[in-house]
């Protein structure tokens, strides 16, 4: 009986922490919004200036996330190779 009030209790904990992570993601994400908008209506000029710097910061980021994944995954491919066990934990560190 402790355990199912237990488990209740476990449940209803992260219902209320996933219910205020919602609420304030949504919180953010409008105020982020309301903040491009405003920036676009005094600047209109910038708006192709700023999309084109977005989409080339996300390429940017997108190639440098696959750049660290591929330098980690050759440094783990190495340490099983030569059996070292510092290359394995360098590996777990970087990634």
């Amino acid at each position: 009986m402790t355990l199912k009030f237990e488990i209740s209790k476990i449940i209803k904990n992260i219902i209320i922490r996933f219910t205020s992570f919602i609420s304030l993601f949504f919180f953010i994400i409008l105020f982020t919004l309301y903040y491009t908008i405003c920036f676009i209506n005094v600047y209109p000029h910038l708006m192709n200036e700023w999309i084109k710097s977005s989409f080339i910061l996300f390429v940017i980021v997108q190639i440098l996330s696959i750049l660290i994944c591929l330098f980690v995954s050759i440094i783990r491919f190495i340490s099983f190779r030569c059996k070292s066990e510092k290359l394995y934990k360098i590996s777990l560190y970087l990634s």
